[in-house]
């Protein structure tokens, strides 16, 4: 089967760079093009091709808006996929699963939509500084839950992008939803006394997101 996407070099060596961290000069490589596009179709069907697809243009197409239309744009794409625990999912009590697999298998839990929602900001270019993988308990539902927190400034009241509720609301109009600690890529942020964070760096021993790097890595070298 021919996939049109393939020629969409832009936009493929992108998402390459992104899951596998690999040197520019082999992410252009063909064969490594061809293979982010096959692995999603062998693994996952014709239809999440064409969800991965939507993912590419939506990048593509909104490069140049301003920040907060790309926080509206992502979390309404990212929200359409269905919810799903980690134990129905995976069989698994507490799975982190990469972009792709949430858009392969359309379906996840709280944290996926939060982690395909940052990885997506970061390609269309909004800095990581900004973006908060944040993990807070949903009052009203008394569990855990995780969200996207866009910090505009250091110190500004964040933006929240939530997979329950629709709305991207600042925090302070989220009482419903008590925050507990947030990190990205480089730093872990834990709740402090009197609404202050200790911002230390990230950790070795926070395994979760070395796995979930190195599993991105893997959809591509493997293949």
């Amino acid at each position: 089967m021919i996939i049109k996407l393939v020629h969409r070099k832009y936009l493929l060596v992108s998402v390459v760079i992104m899951l596998t961290a690999l040197p520019l000069a082999i992410a252009y490589d063909k064969k490594y093009l061809r293979n982010v596009i096959e692995a999603v179709s062998k693994s996952y069907g014709s239809r999440a091709v064409k969800r991965f697809e939507k993912w590419c243009k939506l990048i593509e197409s909104n490069m140049g808006e301003r920040e907060l239309k790309k926080l509206t744009i992502v979390n309404d794409f990212i929200n359409r996929a269905r919810r799903k625990s980690d134990a129905a999912n995976y069989g698994k009590s507490d799975y982190w699963s990469t972009p792709l697999e949430l858009l392969g298998r359309n379906r996840g839990d709280c944290e996926d939509f939060s982690i395909a929602k940052y990885f997506t900001l970061k390609m269309m270019d909004v800095s990581s500084d900004k973006l908060r993988i944040t993990y807070v308990a949903a009052l009203e539902l008394r569990q855990a839950h995780i969200v996207l927190a866009y910090y505009k400034t250091p110190n500004s009241d964040p933006l929240i992008l939530d997979s329950l509720k629709p709305q991207i609301l600042p925090a302070s109009l989220r009482p419903d939803l008590k925050y507990i600690y947030s990190f990205n890529s480089e730093f872990i942020w834990m709740s402090k006394s009197r609404g202050k964070d200790l911002k230390v760096n990230m950790s070795e021993r926070f395994k979760k997101w070395d796995e979930l790097m190195s599993k991105m890595r893997q959809e591509i070298a493997q293949r």
